[in-house]
């Protein structure tokens, strides 16, 4: 960490590529947030834009700079080639077990792998949970469907992962999510994510009223005005007897 700051240089000097000045929060929630930007981030005083930084954790180095492209991120083809394999196996190995057994070690390093996948393509998170489920339903207190039984305390000690069976049966919901994991890697080359877009949505949750009055109307929109919001006088749907 001493090296890092050594070779980015003085921060102050104009000559400098790694050149800031201040840092900025820019925070989901705040008023003046602006998803193409970063959370944190510096910036130079002299033409108000990104400086250029260089983040290291372990073996993971992650730059940032000035840029006016959208940002994207996208894994290789070599990994996502592995990707698809994986998934492909563990489905293979599911539909042929006449119990609907698999390796429990194995199916742990499938696990990590496709773990990390998921931090440039987080759409497949939910569908690795029959996968963390499958794992570990040989611990006690686990459900038929491999979640912690309401009320159950515990054993001391609680068993570590070396304690367990060279084989896990496979939860009734892994089959569904290998699916939908394959449906989601189905492309021959890895997709392209777009990280920050320059465009701002807005999702609207709404309700049912069962008054008189209310006929049910529901998703009403509003706009920010000042510094507070105010309702819109049009209802977006409406539905009733």
């Amino acid at each position: 960490m001493v090296a890092k700051e050594i070779a980015l240089g003085d921060r102050k000097d104009l000559k400098n590529a790694f050149r800031w000045d201040e840092v900025k929060l820019n925070l989901p929630g705040s008023s003046t947030y602006d998803p193409s930007l970063h959370w944190v981030f510096k910036i130079r005083w002299s033409d108000g834009k990104i400086a250029a930084d260089l983040f290291i954790y372990v073996d993971d180095g992650r730059v940032t700079s000035s840029n006016k492209l959208e940002l994207s991120v996208f894994v290789s083809q070599e990994k996502w080639d592995k990707t698809k394999l994986q998934v492909k196996e563990i489905a293979e190995e599911l539909s042929g077990s006449t119990s609907g057994s698999l390796k429990h070690k194995a199916l742990e390093r499938k696990r990590g792998f496709l773990f990390y996948v998921t931090r440039t393509y987080p759409t497949m998170v939910p569908y690795l949970k029959g996968i963390h489920l499958t794992l570990d339903a040989w611990r006690p207190g686990r459900d038929d469907e491999g979640w912690k039984s309401i009320g159950y305390k515990g054993e001391a000690p609680t068993p570590s992962s070396q304690d367990a069976p060279e084989y896990v049966k496979g939860v009734p919901r892994l089959k569904d999510d290998l699916a939908a994991l394959s449906a989601l890697t189905a492309s021959e080359s890895p997709p392209i994510r777009r990280v920050r877009s320059k465009r701002v949505m807005t999702v609207f949750y709404g309700f049912g009223d069962a008054s008189a009055v209310g006929f049910c109307s529901t998703f009403q929109r509003f706009s920010k005005q000042g510094s507070g919001f105010i309702a819109e006088d049009k209802i977006h749907y409406r539905y009733g007897h």
